[in-house]
């Protein structure tokens, strides 16, 4: 029945349908049509590059059978190299998919890119094959004596550099004599006679230049998209020509990038007021562009699916930030913003918002401030200061780990606040002895609550110094021992039994502040501040021991709030 309802619409119709479906349910889809190798060839060459990776190359042999020589090169232009270095293992991957897919496939490749490319093809057997020329004094039976054993014409023999990938460049190889026995011998003496630098040198150019006619440019010329905007102004269409993504009047652009839009209200309402005007096929086409670049500054890892849709949604994700901040400037609506400006500008303006705090996170780390591990900083923290350190400013962070671009004001807004708190701890901490940078090596770990000097965080030393404070009349930071914790928490919670639903008693916090009046000065916070640091690491202790019985005694090793020495 579906097989029948596509077939019912138009090839447009189709390829329209094939686009929104989702990556890894296309092949089926694209299979059911009876025009399929038409449809196949028709679709835009990212898409289907895409397509196959989120199918996985070796299940999607019938769509690699259906798609033309040039659509299968973009795909190696595209895997086979990192930067301007050939991947060897990229090579034989692709090398052992188009065996699988048949000797038609590999034929046709080879006669398509013979008139193309001469040097591609030696490139990418340098790194598996060693040749040997028969000199012309010597006899063949000499030859097969004293030089390595495969050799399709007397005239050349190789050695395999790999055993185990001898019967795959072998096969690759018998069937390239086959194909052109004259476009064999003249690859043959280039790999015996020139550099292997120089060879793979013109290969990347040719490379740039077919990458270029497809709308992506190399890795050098996409770091733009991260370079600082002059004055933050945006340029508008008016005197700017975009570059030609299309290569020559391709139709389709390399891929549809609303269907990559996300959650972004604010690029989404944009987007739908340009629906079917011209503008709107300016906008898609320059964000095309943009999310090239993107994608190669990234060095996206094309295995993996995941991250190529992350790297689009991120693109739509900067727009959205920058839309929001032009339209907060200029007063005017996202539309009309959309409608007349560059597109890649609007990307270099989002991302010029967050490089004020990546700055002040890069100074935290280089004045020593902040460990450049990030030691002793709580999982929140970590992530929003890994993704402003990272070399794209775009970056924040989460308590997963994960990183992404930041997508709206309100995000930049929560990293500056989340800075400021850093900037405050760490101030106090560098002046709370010992210094943080020695706990590992001073304080005793074995008979200790926290498995690990990883586990004590900021929030955790401080309270183990104000306990300590409390109980020795020193802010330090050494464990506590556990028969005190009951004293302490007397000492802390007086009149609070149970603690249950009890907020911190504020004479604890003056108490604690007092403490710590001499680090506090040093590192010139107010009480204020510091006040609600104190509270903040109060409230911690304080929910660990709410339903506590008080006349017990606190077993050290089910308190996580601070650093404990055990007993015996």
């Amino acid at each position: 029945m579906a097989e029948t309802a596509l077939n019912e619409l138009t090839l447009d119709r189709q390829a329209s349908l094939v686009l929104m479906t989702p990556w890894d349910r296309r092949y089926e889809v694209v299979l059911m049509s009876r025009h399929a190798r038409v449809l196949v060839q028709g679709l835009p060459v990212e898409e289907l590059f895409w397509t196959v990776k989120a199918t996985g190359p070796g299940d999607a042999l019938d769509l690699i059978r259906l798609a033309s020589p040039e659509q299968l090169q973009f795909f190696f232009d595209l895997d086979w190299w990192h930067k301007d270095d050939l991947l060897p293992e990229k090579v034989a991957a692709w090398a052992v998919i188009l065996i699988e897919a048949g000797d038609d496939v590999l034929r046709a490749w080879l006669r398509w890119i013979a008139g193309r490319d001469e040097s591609i093809i030696p490139a990418v057997l340098r790194p598996f094959v060693r040749v040997c020329k028969r000199p012309d004094e010597m006899d063949i039976q000499e030859a097969r004596d004293r030089l390595p054993s495969f050799t399709l014409d007397d005239v050349y023999y190789l050695d395999f550099m790999q055993d185990g990938l001898a019967s795959l460049w072998g096969r690759f190889l018998t069937e390239l004599f086959g194909v052109d026995a004259g476009l064999y011998r003249d690859v043959m003496e280039t790999v015996l006679w020139e550099s292997g630098p120089e060879v793979q040198e013109q290969a990347y150019r040719l490379r740039r230049s077919r990458l270029g006619d497809s709308g992506i440019p190399e890795y050098y010329e996409s770091l733009d998209i991260y370079a600082p905007l002059p004055e933050n102004r945006i340029r508008t269409t008016h005197g700017f020509q975009a570059e030609d993504e299309h290569g020559g009047g391709n139709d389709l652009s390399a891929f549809v990038p609303t269907l990559y839009m996300g959650d972004h209200p604010l690029l989404r309402a944009a987007v739908s007021e340009l629906a079917g005007t011209a503008d709107i096929e300016r906008v898609l086409m320059e964000w095309v562009q943009a999310a090239n670049k993107v994608l190669m500054v990234e060095a996206v890892d094309f295995d993996d699916v995941g991250a190529l849709k992350g790297a689009l949604l991120r693109v739509a994700g900067l727009l959205n930030l920058g839309l929001e901040t032009a339209a907060v400037r200029s007063g005017t609506g996202p539309g009309e913003i959309l409608r007349s400006a560059v597109v890649e500008d609007l990307v270099r303006l989002a991302v010029a918002q967050v490089r004020p705090l990546a700055t002040r996170a890069r100074t935290l780390v280089h004045r020593g401030l902040v460990p450049r591990d990030l030691f002793g900083l709580p999982d929140s923290w970590q992530g929003v200061l890994l993704g402003l350190l990272d070399d794209r400013s775009g970056r924040k962070g989460s308590g997963e780990g994960t990183r992404s671009f930041f997508e709206s004001s309100v995000q930049l807004a929560s990293a500056r606040e989340t800075l400021d708190r850093v900037e405050a701890w760490a101030g106090l901490m560098a002046h709370v002895k010992p210094h943080w940078s020695e706990w590992s090596r001073v304080l005793p770990w074995d008979r200790t609550n926290l498995g690990h000097p990883r586990e004590l965080t900021w929030g955790r030393a401080l309270l183990t110094a104000l306990a300590n404070a409390t109980i020795i009349g020193e802010p330090v930071v050494r464990p506590v021992p556990e028969t005190s914790l009951s004293r302490l928490r007397r000492a802390w919670f007086s009149g609070s039994r149970g603690l249950e639903g009890c907020p911190v008693p504020p004479s604890t916090v003056e108490a604690c502040v007092e403490a710590l009046a001499p680090s506090s000065a040093a590192a010139g916070l107010a009480a204020g501040t510091v006040g609600r640091m104190v509270a903040e690491c109060l409230g911690d202790i304080q929910q660990e021991w709410e339903g506590v019985n008080p006349e017990e005694a606190v077993d050290g090793r089910y308190v996580s709030a601070l650093l404990v020495g055990l007993e015996e």
